[in-house]
């Protein structure tokens, strides 16, 4: 792509000068949101990803939100139960509905990012971190059939796509997590409510803007999903502990129940659409162990690993030998819609995806909006819209979509027949009816009024 080329030469002339940090440096400072990130991002991604994976799960320092424990050196020393990097961000995900009501009801919100009503965060400094960010386990949101049925009144599941996943606090759903920068950044821009998110979307168009956001360089989020380990429960010394990330977890009677770590989706903002990269357990490929119980619900992986970083060593990266770490490999990563020759490009992961597997996370992302509610459709896919309440309009996906987005779904009205044609490169947004959250759909997904109780 040209402006790929482009961006490359202009980054590595800005980054020529550059001092290198010393190993040390490196290894406490989080990766991502410099020039040299950013060309690293672009001329090798693979090790990219992995420079990101070896940062977030190193063990993180006690009370305070986003930072390394500088006593432990690297991945490799860890002590066991305790968080990582990544697990200390702000919490974006934390809900729980229950669809047995009618209508559904809200039962639990413990988010950090989308409280119900909608209020500002804290500050990053003020989030609670002294107790580690335990686990907390809560009803399911998606195994029980009343609340399959309950979905499916609302939204048809064919429309279901990447994030539109259990969004809870229990560890079988995905965990959504924000850096400081991006927490920051929905914080001050009032980007946690759908009042705020609208009132962002009407100051697009009047500035002839295509995005209601545009977030720094050194934005991330994470999303990761977590199985039971059951022979670990009344086992302490199970082998699974030597295989999994794992964390110890309360139930709501006392008991005490072991997840393991399967999946970690790491999106930055190192390069304009976004830097993806997806890892997974490695039972979950086939599936076996764990992976292959039925409440994970995941399929074999019909994409193959992508990894050229670890060719030689069968996917494993040799800074993890000896670790529980060692039984994570990259999936792969995302850099463009299509590649150089025009191939729409795939990244999904056999749990996460598991039905539809031959998708693009890059692609999906790219319809998270919110939508001028004058000229939207009455229709979104959101959470506060699952349990009745004000919710953001936006364009919906399809989950098959793949390379580059549909530049009729931003001018139409969603699920309605596309009329209105593609604007010009250089046209006004006039035409514009939903505008883009810069590839974050934790925003229209999650936001709730502030003034709808």
């Amino acid at each position: 792509m040209p402006w790929t080329r482009g961006l490359v030469v202009g980054l590595m002339l800005a980054a020529a000068p550059a001092v290198l940090m010393d190993r040390a440096a490196a290894q406490t400072r989080e990766p991502g949101g410099t020039p040299e990130a950013a060309v690293q991002a672009l001329s090798n991604p693979h090790e990219f990803a992995w420079q990101l994976f070896l940062y977030l799960n190193r063990q993180a320092r006690a009370g305070v939100a986003g930072e390394v424990d500088e006593t432990k050196r690297s991945i490799a020393e860890f002590d066991p139960d305790r968080s990582v990097v990544w697990e200390t961000w702000g919490l974006a995900s934390g809900l729980d509905i229950d669809f047995s009501a009618d209508p559904p009801a809200i039962t639990a919100n413990k988010s950090e990012v989308f409280k119900n009503p909608a209020t500002e965060p804290v500050p990053w400094e003020a989030l609670d971190r002294g107790a580690g960010v335990a686990k907390t386990l809560s009803a399911p949101f998606k195994s029980s059939p009343l609340v399959a049925s309950g979905i499916n009144r609302l939204v048809p599941r064919k429309q279901f796509g990447p994030l539109i996943a259990p969004p809870g606090t229990n560890p079988r759903s995905d965990e959504t997590r924000m850096n400081r920068s991006t927490y920051e950044t929905v914080r001050s821009k009032g980007l946690y409510s759908v009042e705020g998110l609208e009132a962002a979307a009407a100051k697009a168009k009047a500035d002839n803007a295509r995005a209601l956001v545009n977030f720094e360089p050194a934005a991330k989020e994470v999303k990761a999903r977590w199985i039971r380990l059951r022979q670990c429960d009344a086992n302490p010394d199970c082998a699974e502990k030597a295989r999994y990330h794992w964390r110890s977890v309360q139930t709501a009677a006392g008991a005490t129940q072991i997840y393991g770590l399967i999946t970690l989706h790491i999106i930055t903002k190192d390069l304009p659409n976004w830097f993806w990269a997806d890892f997974g357990h490695i039972d979950c490929e086939k599936p076996e162990g764990e992976c292959a119980h039925p409440a994970v619900e995941g399929r074999p992986a019909m994409t193959p690993l992508v990894d050229p970083t670890t060719k030689a060593t069968g996917g494993q990266r040799p800074e993890t030998k000896n670790t529980n770490w060692a039984n994570y490999r990259l999936r792969g990563v995302q850099i463009d819609f299509v590649t150089s020759t025009g191939t729409p490009t795939i990244l999904s992961n056999p749990v996460i995806e598991a039905t539809f597997q031959n998708s693009s996370c890059i692609t999906c992302h790219s319809n998270a909006t919110v939508g001028i509610r004058s000229l939207a459709s009455n229709a979104a896919v959101s959470l506060p819209f699952f349990a009745g309440r004000k919710s953001v309009l936006n364009a919906k996906f399809i989950a098959e979509e793949v390379g580059r987005p549909d530049c009729q779904r931003f001018v139409n009205k969603a699920e309605e027949t596309f009329t209105v044609p593609c604007p010009g490169i250089f046209d006004d947004q006039s035409k514009t009816i939903y505008f883009q959250t810069d590839f974050l759909w934790s925003l229209p997904f999650r936001a709730f009024s502030a003034t709808d109780q």
